[in-house]
């Protein structure tokens, strides 16, 4: 699928999937779930080695 805005691989048949905006929006809140958890797990583990 292409761009709305354009193409960012002319000479491809497809864009790649990270160039879409919504695509890379949730990407992005997956990552930041992601490092939040394993934040909490840490701190989680640290306060039961106390």
């Amino acid at each position: 699928m292409r761009l709305l805005t354009g193409p960012k691989a002319p000479d491809k048949p497809a864009d790649l999937i990270i160039v879409h905006p919504n695509v890379r929006r949730m990407l992005l809140t997956q990552k930041a779930y992601v490092e939040a958890g394993r934040a909490f797990a840490y701190w989680a583990a640290l306060n039961i080695d106390k």
